[in-house]
């Protein structure tokens, strides 16, 4: 079967000893590798949320971002989350063809 649509495998984040490393420590460490760029670097409220779903942050890619903040605490991970754009999220809709199931387990 031909190849359709070429996608890249990138690392995002990594665990090193049961832990995974803030956003600067990652990129001190592997920022030199092909990883996914940074394009924010402070508090993600509903403004900085909407620039991402609505593809008008600077740097932005098609699907969106990872968001991972710094450990606080007693926790041993940092807390992320991801903020998809408007755009890939109609294309997913568009692929689950109505199959609401489906598009649910994939977003």
């Amino acid at each position: 079967m031909p190849v359709t649509n070429l996608m890249r495998l990138c690392l995002v984040f990594h665990s090193f000893e049961g832990t995974v490393l803030n956003p600067d420590e990652f990129l001190d460490m592997f920022g030199h590798l092909d990883v996914p760029k940074l394009v924010y670097k402070g508090k993600v409220n509903k403004e900085v949320e909407q620039q991402i779903r609505e593809s008008r942050m600077p740097g932005i890619t098609f699907e969106g971002a990872v968001c991972k903040g710094k450990v606080k605490g007693k926790t041993l991970n940092p807390p992320m989350f991801k903020v998809k754009t408007y755009a890939w999220l109609d294309k997913l809709k568009e692929y689950c063809a109505g199959d609401m199931k489906k598009y649910r387990m994939l977003v």
